[in-house]
């Protein structure tokens, strides 16, 4: 029997960006949606890119510094 959350994702903070950087992963889609245990819009979900999505909007590119 499970006693405490189940919670699948990493913590998206600055140590983990600065890693995706390094790796060249200067895009990410951000995503909201609801998991069991957390407020209703309160969870995220993010995805790292190499390079820009075809046919989506660029809304933040500071991290690259563009």
């Amino acid at each position: 029997m499970m006693t405490t959350a189940y919670n699948p994702f990493l913590v998206l903070d600055m140590p983990y960006l600065k890693t995706l950087l390094t790796k060249g992963m200067y895009y990410i889609v951000l995503q909201r949606f609801n998991w069991p245990g957390l407020q209703p819009g309160r969870a995220f979900i993010a995805t790292a890119y190499k390079e820009k999505l075809r046919n989506t909007p660029l809304i933040w590119n500071q991290m690259r510094g563009g």
